[in-house]
């Protein structure tokens, strides 16, 4: 038909053929990814494997949250997506058009299928590295949030960084506790210091309990006070 004469694309946030399908940032984020893309690619049968028309590489960094990516794929991908019905524009057809500017064809090899994210990957289990804890968090922050339990309240976490420990990432005001062992409130100032299995810190920046917003770690401890020493279960 000639209303598509030029097929169909599709904008696609992973560098590709790493991460088809439905949670491609969540799960570049989860695996510790150190970038990850923005891609238009053609629309095929097969789920995400058409040839690539552009592709923009995006770095990633611990504790960047999969809210701030969606952001900034959304944003570099319109500009990629003009760009090539730009260059399309130039051609009568997409034959045409591959046989003047061959897109790039998918590799075969580092086929990887992002599956949609689960309810039991929310729950944070603290005996975890801290760096797992803190992309589980990063990875969880554009949707309902990781939790954990603290006196039998759920608590929800959305933006974590991790800390050097006790060696002065916190004053001396904070109340530092140098061992509480995994999920123990390890400090708290101006953000909460949660110890992971690895003896790690994970600092909480951002929180939510039942039937409230989110808010900032500071502003969260002035409705909901937490007992250095104490633990998330």
């Amino acid at each position: 038909m000639a209303a598509f004469r030029y097929g169909c694309l599709n904008l696609h946030p992973s560098a590709l053929p790493r991460w088809r399908g439905a949670a491609p940032i969540e799960r570049s984020v989860l695996a510790g990814d150190s970038s990850t893309a923005i891609s238009v690619l053609e629309m095929t049968k097969e789920l995400d494997a058409g040839a690539i028309w552009a592709q923009e590489l995006v770095a990633l960094q611990p504790g960047l949250g999969a809210a701030h990516l969606y952001d900034l794929t959304n944003s570099l991908g319109a500009s990629l997506l003009d760009g090539v019905l730009a260059r399309l524009a130039a051609y009568p057809d997409i034959a045409a058009a591959r046989r003047a500017e061959p897109p790039t064809t998918q590799a075969a090899v580092g086929v990887t299928y992002a599956a949609k994210l689960t309810p039991a990957e929310e729950r944070i289990d603290w005996r975890l590295p801290a760096r797992a804890i803190v992309a589980q968090i990063s990875a969880m922050d554009a949707g309902a949030g990781c939790w954990s339990t603290y006196a039998d309240t759920r608590v929800r976490f959305f933006s974590a960084t991790l800390t050097s420990g006790a060696s002065g990432t916190f004053g001396a005001s904070s109340g530092v506790v140098s061992a509480v062992g995994a999920g123990g409130v390890a400090a708290i100032a101006g953000g909460i210091a949660i110890e992971a299995g690895d003896g790690q810190w994970v600092w909480v920046h951002e929180l939510q309990r039942a039937g409230k917003r989110r808010m900032a770690a500071k502003d969260f401890l002035n409705g909901f006070p937490l007992a250095v020493g104490e633990a998330f279960a």
